[in-house]
């Protein structure tokens, strides 16, 4: 993978400078018109704010719910008993996404074609498919198909079900690989594309590898998507995605503002969360746990580990998971070659962050089998610290994880492992009817329900 640094808040601030701000008084899009600004301007602002995104709050909390980290103090000993309200996601939901990346992503795939910048387009589509993705997977119904229309008049977008949002996120990719795979246009994206540096084909191979985790993602749905993950997967492998090289991942500055939000969370609130009990005794024996640990501690995360560092990268997507997706996608349609797959993963992973070769290969001797236990059970401890192992939990009951005994019944009926978040407040304050009608199709606002992909 290619290294492109940001200063996060550099760049943020950089494009609030080129693009007007406004109150988004009673909807989640900007109601001004952002009409011709550069798309070289607002592209590095998009990727700044998607990296961020995934390596904040949408890593903590489901890093909670899955035992990765357990609070300590104040707000994160609460969602340690699943007590995470209608306004935990506040600031992901307005800031985060509707109002930071995926309006930014929405205002690159409308103007592309004006200016005949069809890789811009194709790349804010994947984009877009993996802000979309994180917030259906996370809330379930959602805004989408009119809620960047505030310039048109709607200034209280309706509500998607998650089935047609998984439509849109299919489509939004195929359609990138469309743009990605045919002639370049007039402006090329270069140095503004934080990921890769406008290499076209790196992201022809994000698209597919995003369509085998969002095909393998709706395995309750059916054993065709199975099929349709490992079509996904061999494409990307195809396009090139064959190593840590093609790993689509957004590295942070090395500076106390431009720090990755692992980091920069442990330095503000560094009493708060420490790493769970069960993930230090999934890690026992395991090489990675040097890395992962911080030295001289029992139990913290940051600042020097691997994750931890100001300058960590946040995971779009990357060679270890597309080599897991491969081998569950195997290991339940009888294929051969799951095992493999599953230590490929695994190797990725430990070459990624730099385990020593010796203790790679006696960590994979002892490893063996393709049961979807064994395969989750690995993923977890890979894929740390991403949201895809809440993912995965919901799909398959993997890994065993035990819920917190001290749970908030309120919001999470029941007390098992939650099934959602809560929609935000703001959402209720200034779209009431519509979340309400999405509340009302998915049962209720409730921690313990259901969403339709995993039903």
């Amino acid at each position: 993978m290619k290294k492109y640094k940001l200063n996060i808040v550099a760049v943020l601030l950089a494009t609030l400078i080129t693009v007007p701000s406004c109150d988004f008084g009673d909807t989640n899009v900007d109601p001004q018109s952002l009409s011709e600004v550069s798309l070289n301007l607002v592209l590095p602002s998009a990727i700044a704010q998607v990296g961020f995104n995934n390596f904040a709050v949408a890593a903590r909390n489901p890093g909670i719910i899955m035992q990765y980290f357990e609070g300590t103090d104040a707000q994160q000993l609460q969602y340690t008993s699943y007590n995470m309200p209608d306004n935990t996601f506040n600031n992901l939901w307005r800031t985060g996404l509707y109002g930071g990346a995926m309006k930014d992503l929405d205002l690159i795939i409308k103007q592309a074609p004006e200016d005949n910048a069809p890789h811009y387009g194709g790349i804010a589509k994947i984009l877009m498919a993996e802000s979309l993705g994180l917030t259906t997977k996370f809330f379930g119904d959602a805004p989408y198909s009119n809620a960047f229309l505030g310039e048109e008049g709607v200034i209280s977008p309706t509500y998607d079900t998650q089935e047609e949002l998984f439509t849109a996120i299919d489509g939004l990719l195929s359609s990138a690989l469309t743009d990605l795979q045919g002639p370049a246009g007039d402006i090329v994206p270069g140095a503004d594309d934080l990921v890769f540096g406008g290499d076209i084909d790196a992201w022809i191979a994000t698209a597919y590898a995003l369509q085998a985790r969002y095909a393998i993602l709706r395995s309750e749905k059916g054993s065709s998507f199975y099929t349709d993950a490992l079509t996904a997967v061999n494409n990307a492998y195809n396009a090139g995605f064959t190593s840590n090289s093609g790993n689509a991942e957004v590295n942070f500055d090395a500076s106390a503002n431009g720090a990755n939000p692992f980091h920069q969370f442990h330095r503000d609130r560094s009493n708060t969360m420490v790493l769970a009990s069960y993930f230090l005794g999934q890690m026992s024996g395991d090489p990675r746990l040097a890395l992962i640990r911080e030295p001289g501690t029992s139990n913290g995360f940051a600042p020097t580990t691997y994750w931890g560092r100001q300058e960590s990268p946040s995971v779009i997507i990357n060679y270890a998971e597309l080599k897991f997706i491969e081998a569950e996608a195997l290991s339940q349609t009888g294929g051969s070659g799951a095992e493999a797959a599953m230590k490929a993963g695994i190797a990725a992973n430990m070459d990624q962050m730099g385990v020593d070769a010796e203790d790679r290969d006696n960590y994979l001797l002892t490893v063996s089998g393709s049961s979807l236990a064994t395969i989750i059970g690995e993923k977890y401890k890979a894929l740390y610290p991403q949201n895809i192992a809440w993912d995965d939990y919901r799909r398959t009951g993997f890994p065993a994880i035990t819920p917190n005994a001290d749970n908030a019944a309120g919001l999470n009926p029941g007390g098992d492992i939650p099934r959602r978040f809560i929609y935000p407040n703001s959402e209720k304050n200034l779209n009431t009817d519509n979340v309400n009608a999405a509340i009302s199709n998915q049962g209720s606002d409730l921690m313990n329900e259901t969403l339709w992909v995993f039903q």
